[in-house]
């Protein structure tokens, strides 16, 4: 929002007596991830093209924040939260204090997939659980000798943090767990009647 404002971008605010920059997000971070592919809508009340809009706030934003394509969208168009459906991560676990043997990943990855189920310990609006998070689970693949990529459900049907995973996967402890270099790789959509709530067959 500041750098919209310093940019001199016409956002749209909300009504009332704390009014708000009409900006929304995608799905937030895990605390510690980094990212290379993030979304925010941005409502105008006077219409930018988006070349402009791009290069306006590539000048104000600040160092690490890199905006790389923006697109005209119809005001109807389902949020970002609402049309997520999966993100991509990689999980590198060379950055624990003590190194997994060799082959490490690979076994895990087949143990995953004779898995039905794999239990995880999660906090859900400050109350502990246990859920499977096998189902939740699309793809678990070694990116190499010590990355796993996975592809995690990121929709309002439930996610789990891929370090959470990996953890239980590899049987880490919590600072094992908190060791490890988590970044997303992709965000990926469902389809824009599905996210509506629609049957796309209708």
């Amino acid at each position: 929002a500041r750098a919209a404002r310093r940019a001199g971008i016409p956002v749209a605010y909300s009504s009332g007596h704390h009014p708000l920059a009409r900006i929304a997000f995608g799905p937030a971070l895990p605390v510690g991830c980094s990212s290379d592919d993030e979304y925010l809508d941005v409502h105008l009340t006077t219409a930018w093209p988006s070349a402009r809009l791009l290069a306006a706030f590539g000048e104000e934003l600040p160092d690490g924040f890199v905006p790389v394509a923006a697109e005209e969208i119809d005001a109807a168009t389902p949020s970002i939260d609402a049309s997520v459906e999966t993100c991509v991560w990689h999980v590198d676990v060379s950055t624990l204090d003590a190194p997994l043997p060799p082959g490490t990943l690979a076994r895990a990855v087949t143990t995953f997939a004779d898995r039905a189920t794999l239990l995880v310990d999660k906090t859900v609006k400050g109350r502990a659980r246990t859920i499977d998070a096998r189902p939740l689970v699309r793809r678990l693949v070694p990116a190499d000798a010590t990355t796993f990529e996975i592809e995690i459900d990121a929709g309002p049907e439930g996610s789990v943090k891929p370090s959470t995973l990996v953890g239980a996967l590899l049987d880490l402890s919590d600072a094992e767990r908190r060791q490890l270099r988590v970044h997303k790789i992709a965000t990926r959509f469902r389809s824009p009647a599905a996210a509506a709530g629609l049957d796309p067959a209708a």
